[in-house]
């Protein structure tokens, strides 16, 4: 019977060593969730620059059309915790001067370097771009008017971005990035580069939050703690007979 409790009590104690090893999951919960389906700047959801950035409600996209002047975009306040995944499909169809995509860009402060934009720029020392370009060309758009969705995980030591085109049946990693940035997002804007014809079909954000300990983790606990208790009552029930 000590036999029987000693290998239990081992048992517990692997298992429990294992609960505090085991890989984490994690869920992901709707944050914002914008499909273009309305006139978002008559509803006030969100604020443009000029009237060169639109709402086509036919196709369900916001637009920034080409008017000879640069930087048009379109912005909306927000107030979200990191860590965060953004996802945005997306399309610069002309005039960005190399530029393969606009921007959707993530804001953290009032001054201008305190964003994460996301964009790609072919080139050498350019490439995608996530907050600083990283000089990495993987599965990026092979030109303009091409429809691209990216998604980039956000924390407040650093990101990864992964992207995909319409093709693609999953997600690509493309790169990894460490900075130090505030632990909230305050505004979500959309961009033109140069004076480019851009559209954003949708941008949704999640938060992502860690599990605690598999299930079947759980199931070997009780499994553990049952067989101890029935050493234990063996033990009980031979000291009674004696």
């Amino acid at each position: 019977m000590r036999k029987i409790l000693t290998l239990g009590l081992v048992g517990l104690l692997i298992v429990c060593g294992l609960a505090i090893v085991a890989p984490q999951g994690v869920k992901a919960d709707t944050l914002f969730n914008e499909q273009f389906s309305g006139d978002v700047f008559a509803s006030g959801d969100w604020w443009k620059t000029d009237s060169s950035v639109s709402v086509d409600t036919s196709n369900g996209w916001m637009r920034i059309s080409s008017n000879g002047g640069y930087d048009s975009y379109a912005e909306k306040n927000v107030s979200f915790s990191l860590p965060l995944i953004i996802e945005a499909r997306m399309k610069l169809e002309s005039g960005g001067q190399n530029y393969r995509l606009p921007y959707i860009t993530l804001l953290y402060g009032s001054h201008v370097n305190d964003s994460i934009p996301i964009t790609y720029l072919p080139g050498s020392g350019f490439g995608w771009k996530l907050k600083d370009f990283t000089q990495v060309d993987t599965n990026a758009p092979p030109g303009e008017n091409v429809w691209w969705t990216v998604k980039a995980t956000i924390r407040s030591d650093g990101g990864e971005l992964q992207a995909k085109s319409d093709a693609d049946a999953a997600f690509t990693p493309i790169t990894t990035v460490s900075w130090s940035i505030p632990n909230t997002i305050t505004k979500i804007r959309f961009s033109q580069p140069w004076d480019a014809v851009c559209d954003l079909d949708y941008v949704v954000v999640s938060s992502s939050a860690i599990t605690t300990t598999l299930p079947w983790l759980w199931i070997e606990i009780a499994v553990v703690i049952v067989v101890i208790g029935v050493a234990i009552a063996a033990i009980a029930i031979k000291k009674m007979k004696k």
